[in-house]
């Protein structure tokens, strides 16, 4: 778990829990690669309604892009519990809902299905 202030200026601390099939996608990465993708994940997640694009507005599931557009990560924001819940890393950016659900199960062999 990590632990990151969402709202600043509000106070408001949100820790970022990663599903195990989320972290099993994310370990398939070098060292350097998983460091990098935790801390500017951290960076921006401190700012989710201008770094991450909702895809589900029912279910608060968003999709962030980062590395220079490398990578994306889904997530869950459950402001209630002030978590962020990562639910999935894949290698590829972000364009549309259908891409990255087609990215998401071929990298987790079908494992994790968002939808």
């Amino acid at each position: 778990t990590d632990q990151i202030y969402l709202l600043k200026n509000e106070g408001y601390m949100y820790i970022i829990m990663w599903r195990d099939e989320a972290l099993d996608l994310l370990d398939k990465r070098d060292r350097f690669t998983r460091l990098e993708v935790r801390k500017e994940f951290k960076q921006v997640a401190t700012d989710p309604y201008n770094h991450g694009i909702e895809i589900d507005p029912a279910t608060r599931l968003f999709a962030t892009s980062i590395c220079n557009q490398r990578y994306t990560l889904v997530w869950n924001l459950d402001e209630s519990n002030k978590t962020i819940i990562v639910q999935a890393f894949v290698a590829c950016p972000f364009s549309d809902k259908e891409q990255i659900t087609a990215a998401i199960l071929s990298e987790s062999n079908g494992t994790i299905r968002l939808f």
